[in-house]
């Protein structure tokens, strides 16, 4: 009875602390992406659309998953993240859509000559493979009203309301839990045992 007693409370503590850790993952990723980074597993990383330069394929505040690409798998057509050289993006990411591939006969470098659907013009600044941080894998199912929500996180008082206190209420049910299972139904197991040994006497 005891060691079946264990296993229960061992699942039962498991169980918390997977939850609790997703949660934090959760949690976690939303900040760095409201933030601006880049959260990135096994190749791929999740990005917020700025603009609507891309619309409508992508609309402002959509999520978007993008992959590592092989060179040679990049066809005109393909929506592609990179880091512009363009002064006025500062370094940031673009998602555009390879308009052109061209090759430098001298160097014998490929570049790609991107466009947003939304302008009228390709870009002005060539990219060349190393600036590809990936290439368009999906965008992120409801996520323009995700994006939206994640926006608003900047403001501090959204994001204690929807990301630090519900993580604060997670972290106190996961304490109690804790509590309740190594102390408290002890206890009561314990008292229950004594109570049917007695009815057997």
């Amino acid at each position: 009875m005891p060691a079946k007693r264990s296993m229960r409370k061992k699942a039962a503590l498991l169980g918390e602390t997977v939850f609790t850790l997703v949660i934090v993952a959760l949690c976690s990723l939303i900040i760095a992406v409201a933030k601006g980074y880049h959260p990135s597993m096994f190749g791929y990383e999740i990005l917020r659309v700025l603009t609507r330069s891309m619309a409508p394929a992508l609309e402002e505040n959509a999520l978007i998953l993008i992959r590592d690409v092989p060179q040679d798998e990049i066809e005109v057509g393909d929506i592609i993240t990179f880091v512009s050289d363009d002064p006025t993006l500062m370094g940031f990411y673009n998602t555009h859509r390879v308009y052109h591939i061209k090759r430098d006969e001298e160097t014998g470098e490929t570049y790609y000559i991107t466009k947003g659907d939304m302008n009228e013009e390709a870009d002005l600044y060539p990219v060349s493979y190393d600036a590809i941080a990936g290439e368009l894998v999906c965008e992120i199912p409801f996520s323009s009203n995700v994006g939206k929500l994640i926006v608003s996180m900047i403001n501090n008082r959204v994001y204690f309301f929807v990301v630090m206190l519900p993580l604060l209420l997670c972290l106190i049910s996961y304490l109690w839990q804790i509590f309740y299972l190594l102390v408290i139904k002890d206890e009561d197991e314990d008292e229950q045992e004594r109570e049917n040994e007695g009815r057997e006497k």
